[in-house]
């Protein structure tokens, strides 16, 4: 039984079915609204279903907040129409990205990824290309570390800006993957793609780019967040089942792995989009453009 039709039901215990009909009836034209933009979904479940929840009897021992939260499944996640921006959107987010990375919100990145990341590449005099470099925290490292030469490409001017600031004599360039070109043909001996690949619309032409990129032989280390455990596919949920069961702690809600899509997220105060595809077209389409799996690795927080 699925979780919506199983808080309507625990609802018709305590409230007239017309009553339940008429805000689940508001629900969808808010849901039409939604397509297009207007509103969010939290305003949704508020102007439907708060008059509702108020109603209840006070002798409930579900918190009211575990309700909403229940009743929102009434709300199933709208796929918004595919907006091919690119990376272009992480501009507008430059701020709230330096925010999150001098924070100890991104150490997931650099106490576990970072590590094998220059383990794979082994620096020393090599050619180096980082797509979507940020601030450049990478670039200064593997020049540290002994590369020959590396380059930073970034979506957004203020990153960019910033990773001259701190270093005025590393390689940063401006660069949308989706829309620009560089000069290097055949140029680096490792292209990087640290938790980019999600937050581009087209895949393949990104493989094509760093295959053109890369010398004879070169190398392709890529970082992303597993796919099976994030949104629009996971979500940490307190449901009825769990309440009935007696469970007080959520549990993750996987559905629709398979089904490739663009989501809209919240990233600090700005949106960006986050491209959804299982993890064996991240592989299969990177085998069809003569890139070949050499070794896989999942780091886990000890």
């Amino acid at each position: 039984m699925g979780d919506g039709l199983l808080s309507r039901r625990f609802l018709e215990c305590f409230l007239p079915r017309d009553e339940i009909n008429s805000a689940l009836s508001l629900v969808m034209v808010m849901k039409d609204k939604l397509r297009i933009g207007a509103g969010s979904a939290w305003e949704v479940v508020r102007k439907a279903i708060n008059p509702l929840l108020r109603r209840l009897p006070q002798s409930l021992k579900v918190p009211l907040k575990i309700l909403r939260a229940i009743l929102q499944e009434e709300l199933r996640p709208i796929r918004r129409p595919h907006i091919s921006m690119g990376s272009s959107d992480w501009a507008d987010a430059a701020s709230d990205y330096l925010d999150f990375f001098e924070s100890a919100r991104d150490r997931v990145r650099r106490d576990l990824l970072d590590a094998i990341i220059l383990e794979l590449l082994q620096p020393v005099e090599k050619c180096i290309l980082d797509l979507g470099c940020g601030e450049g925290y990478l670039v200064r490292t593997l020049k540290t570390l002994g590369a020959k030469k590396v380059v930073g490409l970034d979506v957004a001017e203020k990153l960019v800006l910033e990773a001259k600031r701190k270093n005025p004599q590393g390689d940063y360039r401006l660069f949308d993957i989706c829309r620009d070109e560089i000069e290097e043909t055949a140029a680096f001996d490792s292209v990087i793609a640290n938790m980019f690949l999600m937050d581009v619309p087209d895949l393949r032409l990104v493989y094509r780019k760093i295959c053109k990129w890369l010398r004879p032989g070169g190398q392709f280390v890529a970082s992303l967040i597993n796919p099976c455990y994030t949104l629009p596919v996971a979500v940490w949920k307190l449901t009825c089942r769990n309440i009935i069961s007696g469970q007080s702690d959520p549990s993750l809600h996987i559905t629709n792995y398979f089904e490739p899509r663009d989501v809209v997220k919240h990233f600090g105060s700005s949106t960006v989009h986050h491209y959804h595809r299982p993890l064996n077209e991240y592989l299969n389409l990177a085998k069809e453009h003569g890139l070949f799996l050499k070794s896989f690795h999942e780091p886990k927080i000890s």
